[in-house]
């Protein structure tokens, strides 16, 4: 992925990040796939499943109360999430859903 272009749009960026993130995760380097995830969550703020997966590598990395803050930061100003969003991210927070 690092020879891909830096995409021009904040939701295609989020999308790149999002994909490395995966990969990162999935050669086990959590540090990395978080930081990743961060940066699809603060390029798309409506990236739901960057958001997810971010809340899954905090709950695993026993950090639940940062995953809270998480799920509570959804964009001032904005339509609040769904009711899909919420019961995702509550059943992960409370260690129902793995990634």
């Amino acid at each position: 992925l690092d020879a891909v272009p830096e995409p021009e749009t904040p939701a295609a960026r989020a999308e790149l990040a999002y994909t490395r993130a995966a990969l990162l995760h999935a050669r086990g380097d959590a540090v990395g796939a978080e930081a990743a995830l961060r940066d699809a969550v603060r390029e798309q703020p409506y990236h739901v499943e960057a958001r997810l997966a971010l809340l899954s590598l905090l709950v695993e990395g026993g950090r639940n109360a940062e995953a809270a803050r998480i799920i509570e930061s959804w964009p001032l100003g904005s339509l609040p999430p769904g009711p899909d969003y919420r019961r995702r991210a509550n059943a992960t927070l409370r260690g129902e859903s793995r990634r």
